[in-house]
């Protein structure tokens, strides 16, 4: 079942939404002997709300500014009493076409309201 962003909570479980990213930030790049690992603070909302998405390896390059993404039961995290999500092996991020045309709510940033 796909749900609004703006509804996204700490309860929230396996979220899947439709999305726009608005801002996208690598947080950790480096050199390992598998590889390299990447990953990225991603800002990605509808019409009703925002919340920060942990995207890494492959999913970075889906989601770039100004870009629709499909987020399939994306996992929900507290960190320091913040929610944020993670897609993880579960999971799956998919380019959304057409694209939302909606404006993002940035007010209803779901990951700066405090939990417990």
């Amino acid at each position: 079942t796909f749900v609004k962003v703006g509804t996204i909570g700490p309860d929230s479980e396996g979220a899947s939404f439709h999305g726009k990213v608005v801002s996208f930030a690598v947080s950790i790049e480096r050199e390992t002997a598998r590889g390299t690992v990447r990953a990225a603070d991603v800002v990605v909302g509808d019409e009703t709300g925002c919340v920060l998405v942990t995207a890494r390896g492959d999913q970075i390059d889906m989601m770039q500014p100004g870009r629709s993404v499909t987020l399939r039961s994306a996992r929900v995290v507290i960190k320091d009493g913040y929610v944020r999500l993670l897609v993880d092996r579960w999971g799956v991020v998919e380019r959304l076409e057409p694209g939302l045309t909606c404006e993002v709510d940035l007010e209803n940033n779901r990951s700066m309201v405090q939990h417990g």
